[in-house]
């Protein structure tokens, strides 16, 4: 019964950052400095969405990750997928999966070395499928350090509100003043 106590105290005293929680972020604005978890773009067009870690301490650096970004098909269809370099040294794709509502990459560093600090993990670039809000979640995510020492870590998620074609939006406004303008006119003639 105490002895999950014992593991608890043993990882602690082994790897004391751990006990910090990192945070898993989605930047759906990467030219911008900071991190933005909104985003307004006009459709069509394409969308680069970058997952990113923070506060990596070097007591337990960052050895492999599993990630499952999650978002909305009907609005947003996978274009390319990128490893961003985060982690150093040789590393190895263990998984690399693009689906219709889904993106899985997983990553792992050969050898017991690992990254520390913040970075961008992967990028994926989307083409927009027409407008409306397209939210990102996550399926599976595990992080490392390692020895396979699992790495605490907290989420944020993000959306991307996606506006019609600016023309599209001229065009449905300029048939609303016409109608506007008909019944006015048709208006003041009944009177």
């Amino acid at each position: 019964m105490r002895s999950w106590w014992l593991a608890a105290a043993l990882i602690a005293a082994l790897y004391p950052g751990i006990a910090r929680a990192v945070t898993i972020g989605i930047d759906v604005d990467p030219a911008t400095p900071e991190i933005d978890d909104i985003a307004v773009i006009a459709h069509p067009s394409q969308l680069r969405v970058r997952v990113t870690v923070q506060d990596l301490q070097a007591a337990a650096p960052l050895n492999a990750f599993e990630i499952d970004l999650r978002f909305d098909g009907s609005r947003l269809r996978p274009l390319s997928l990128l490893d961003l370099d985060f982690l150093p040294g040789n590393t190895f794709e263990v998984e690399r999966r693009i689906d219709p509502n889904e993106i899985g990459f997983a990553l792992a560093v050969l050898g017991a070395t690992g990254a520390t600090g913040s970075g961008a993990l992967f990028e994926v670039t989307f083409e927009t499928l027409g407008p409306g809000r397209a939210d990102f979640d996550y399926g599976t995510v595990k992080l490392s350090a390692p020895r396979g020492v699992a790495i605490a870590h907290d989420l944020t998620r993000a959306s991307v509100e996606i506006l019609p074609e600016a023309s599209t939006a001229g065009l449905v406004g300029l048939g609303f003043a016409g109608l506007l303008l008909r019944r006015r006119l048709t208006g003041s003639g009944r009177q």
